[in-house]
């Protein structure tokens, strides 16, 4: 018996699920599992990420080119003495001496003491290193904001259907009321039509929000990875400013830090082309063991300094200053370009904030009074006292309202939250929290 009692619960649990797909899969998702997924699956970022990777790398390779560099070699010769000169790449030092016959093996190492041109090279490449993280900061910044968009526009259309929701709910009473006066003869049917009609148009309105709600739920899921069945949002009404909490506010644009290093990386290359006019001192050793010697006595070890000094090199050097001064002249003239476009979409959003915010100051007290405008008119019409037109004014009243106060609302949020988001804010604890070192 307690088999058959098992069975059934069991039974009646996946014919649930079956009957219910949506329900069973559906979650609601904060804003900070949005941003957090929409980062993490978002293959522009993954991209951007690459190409710093490919940054840093670039700054080891010309940072090797700034130590000592040992190689170990060993080898064996025989016939005509000194005919292994010139040797391979790779050998020098011991083994590589016209002097020595037979086996030999040796270390020996060489060092670019002084190479200003070099210097100023790995200067730039730290920059452009620089200059990735803050265009991966950029790459984050364009994710986070598509995705903060779509999920608080999810939430506006959510709202906006349950406000109209609420006026079809308002009226079916009332209009179940009305059809029993029409009966009994105390109103004629016109009025009940008109009811009829304003209920349509809010059950119109309750479609049309809700096709508006599938489909950027739909993008929402493209952005985030997720099927869009599986994506439940909140109401609109049910969010405050607090829903922004999860975002941490930055002093550091990545648009104008982005600008500011590659001004920087500019100027270095213009001084490492400058550089090449000087000389460079190079060291070089190398210590090891050989079979016999010819014509001079047998040594271990080898060492020599040499000093190089540029004569001509075909206009290579001035035509490299010319270009690279351009360039640093471009990137200067780009921070002001770029500082200009920052205030400017700041005074769009600080536009955006406040116009929201006036708003809502002023729907708020309107509400109050909609609802007991309402009210009466819903007294006064089911006792006789009022016409059905007060009644639909009232109800019109609300809905309007309500609609511009979730509109108001969500305009604030994506705001708030786009402009935070401009200017470096991040999650907390996000990959993406602050600007880079300075070198």
């Amino acid at each position: 018996m307690k088999k058959i009692e098992f069975r059934k619960i069991i039974w009646a649990v996946l014919l649930w699920g079956f009957l219910h797909p949506a329900q069973a899969r559906a979650q609601a998702l904060t804003l900070e599992q949005i941003l957090r997924m929409a980062e993490k699956v978002s293959p522009q970022v993954q991209a951007q990420l690459e190409k710093e990777t490919q940054a840093k790398a670039n700054t080891g390779i010309l940072g090797a080119y700034q130590l000592p560099h040992f190689d170990a070699s060993g080898v064996d010769s025989t016939g005509f003495p000194g005919s292994g000169s010139p040797a391979p790449y790779g050998f020098g030092g011991l083994v590589n001496s016209p002097y020595r016959s037979g086996m030999a093996g040796d270390v020996d190492a060489t060092w670019t003491l002084f190479d200003a041109s070099q210097g100023f090279g790995l200067t730039a490449a730290r920059y452009q290193e620089l200059s990735a993280q803050q265009q991966t900061r950029i790459v984050r910044y364009e994710v986070d904001r598509m995705a903060l968009t779509f999920y608080f526009d999810a939430c506006r259309y959510q709202g906006l259907k349950a406000v109209w929701q609420g006026v079809v709910d308002k009226i079916k009473p009332i209009e179940d009321q009305v059809k029993h006066f029409v009966r009994t003869g105390r109103y004629n049917e016109v009025q009940m039509l008109l009811l009829q009609d304003q209920m349509d148009q809010a059950q119109l309105n309750v479609d049309t929000y809700e096709k508006r709600y599938q489909m950027v739920i739909k993008r929402l899921g493209f952005v985030i990875g997720v099927n869009s069945d599986s994506i439940q949002v909140p109401d609109s009404n049910q969010l405050g400013e607090s829903a922004l909490s999860v975002l941490q506010d930055s002093s550091e644009n990545p648009f104008l830090d982005l600008a500011t290093y590659e001004m920087k990386s500019a100027k270095a290359l213009s001084d490492s082309a400058s550089a090449e006019r000087l000389p460079r001192l190079y060291v070089a050793g190398s210590v090891g063991l050989m079979d016999n010697s010819r014509l001079v006595s047998e040594n271990d070890y080898s060492g020599w300094v040499g000093l190089s000094f540029p004569l001509f090199d075909g206009f290579r050097i001035e035509s490299e200053e010319q270009k690279n001064q351009a360039l640093y002249r471009e990137k200067t003239d780009q921070i002001s370009a770029v500082q200009l476009r920052v205030n400017d979409l700041n005074a769009e959003f600080d536009e955006a904030i406040q116009v929201a915010k006036s708003q809502l100051g002023v729907l708020g007290p309107q509400h109050d009074d909609a609802l007991k405008s309402f009210a009466l008119a819903k007294d006064r019409y089911l006792n006789f006292l009022g016409n059905v037109t007060d009644l639909e004014e009232s109800v019109r009243n609300v809905a309007q309202i309500e609609t511009e106060t979730q509109n108001a609302q969500m305009d604030l949020l994506i705001a708030m939250g786009s402009r935070s988001l401009f200017n470096g804010g991040h999650l907390q604890g996000s990959a993406n929290a602050g600007a880079a070192a300075k070198p």
